[in-house]
């Protein structure tokens, strides 16, 4: 297998399409895994049920109206990463849209370098802050411990409160 600095970060081209939804599905499996967990199945369902399908269509979606904003590691020949970003109406603050390593190359400092490049052309583009939005919870945790790493600093939380009214059976969310 190639070495993590061997990969390489590039433009997206239409071919990477396909490729960045498989990712994001891949990458986002586990947080749903616990999320399932927290919210019990029937919430779950109800809430983040097809989740897959909406996350695919939705990296897809941007990749297709927005290229010039999509950035794509490539290793070995093989996408295995991309990130997003756009510039918020106004032009001084950029945001980190859908952003995922492949698990089988997390934890090899892929992520970090996508997000230093997004962030690099955010600025060369002319905003002031990025910003970007993950969850607090285990699922998240090393996307978290990932922009605290480049310097991104936690300036609210909040949280997604739900209340059972039609007799569904769901477990309260471990805090």
């Amino acid at each position: 297998m190639p070495e993590p600095n061997a990969a390489r970060l590039r433009g997206l081209r239409e071919e990477d399409v396909a490729a960045c939804c498989a990712i994001a599905v891949r990458a986002w499996t586990p947080i749903h895994e616990m999320l399932r967990k927290d919210y019990g199945d029937g919430l779950y369902r109800a809430a983040l049920g097809g989740w897959q399908g909406r996350k695919a269509a939705e990296v897809e979606d941007f990749c297709r109206r927005y290229p010039g904003n999509v950035v794509v590691t490539e290793l070995g020949g093989e996408v295995v990463g991309f990130a997003t970003f756009h510039v918020r109406a106004g032009g001084v603050i950029g945001v980190l849209g859908n952003n995922a390593v492949d698990p089988r190359h997390q934890g090899k400092g892929i992520g970090v370098r996508q997000i230093a490049h997004a962030v690099d052309e955010l600025t060369r583009r002319g905003v002031h802050y990025v910003e970007v939005i993950t969850g607090l919870d285990q699922g998240h945790a090393p996307a978290l411990a990932m922009y605290e790493k480049l310097g991104f600093v936690q300036r609210r939380r909040t949280t997604l409160l739900y209340k059972d009214v039609g007799g569904g059976a769901t477990r309260t969310p471990r805090r």
